[in-house]
């Protein structure tokens, strides 16, 4: 009677230990879904914050570009400006050394008309060069207009090449911001797209491993369930036994 008394105690421990089992198992599915549910949410939010740093670059990019575009506008009207200047000066220059040619041909004749007066008879009166003199007077006038406009003329022109190199200088770094910001915008768009694909595989493994959990609850259940019924036959068929 001894050994049938220790086969039920055995039989109980064997029972009790089942339940603890089904009891941990039970659950089991929802435990791992939410543990999977939060590493996938991780995840997202990664990838989120990606994504956000990728159109913060582009956003930068475009900034970037429309400086540049400002800066190669005001580049070019500068140098048409230059052109024109430069144009202007050679049109001013042209003309004042037609009218300095004018006054030195002009001085030229009032020099003849005096030594031909004083040749022909020394108690002659002078010629009479005052028509040759207003001439020489106001194209005089006209040529010192013309000085002043070129020197104006030629300050506008430096300083029109100080603008341009100051552009220059500018477009230089800008340009090379730009370059900057497009690889990095390229890298981290490599990146962004590598982490989606890696979120999609972590999200399809996270599902296939949340179905296998509840197979596996629902046949651990099932199986511990069963067994249990089969130890708890055994320990009545014993106490019967025992009480036959």
């Amino acid at each position: 009677m001894a050994f049938i008394d220790v086969n039920i105690n055995s039989f109980k421990r064997v029972r009790s230990s089942l339940q603890s089992f089904k009891n941990n198992i039970a659950g089991f599915s929802g435990r791992l879904s939410k543990g999977t549910n939060d590493v996938v949410f991780s995840c997202e939010n990664k990838v989120k914050a990606q994504e956000d740093k990728v159109k913060q670059l582009k956003e930068k990019q475009k900034k970037v570009e429309t400086e540049l575009a400002k800066i190669e506008k005001e580049l070019k009207d500068e140098e048409a400006q230059l052109m024109s200047a430069q144009h202007e000066v050679d049109r001013l220059e042209a003309q004042k050394d037609a009218i300095d040619g004018q006054i030195s041909s002009l001085r030229s004749q009032r020099s003849a008309m005096q030594s031909q007066s004083s040749s022909d008879d020394e108690d002659s009166s002078p010629p009479d060069t005052s028509g040759i003199d207003s001439q020489i007077s106001s194209l005089e006038s006209q040529s010192s207009s013309l000085s002043r406009q070129i020197s104006v003329k030629k300050m506008e022109i430096s300083s029109h090449k100080t603008k341009i190199d100051s552009l220059k200088s500018r477009k230089s770094d800008t340009e090379t911001e730009l370059a900057q910001v497009k690889a990095e915008v390229q890298r981290n768009e490599s990146k962004y797209e590598q982490m989606k694909s890696l979120m999609r595989s972590i999200s399809q493994e996270a599902n296939d491993l949340k179905t296998q959990a509840r197979s596996l609850e629902s046949d651990s259940s099932d199986i511990a369930s069963h067994s249990k019924s089969s130890v708890d036959q055994c320990i009545q068929y014993l106490n019967e036994y025992l009480n036959s």
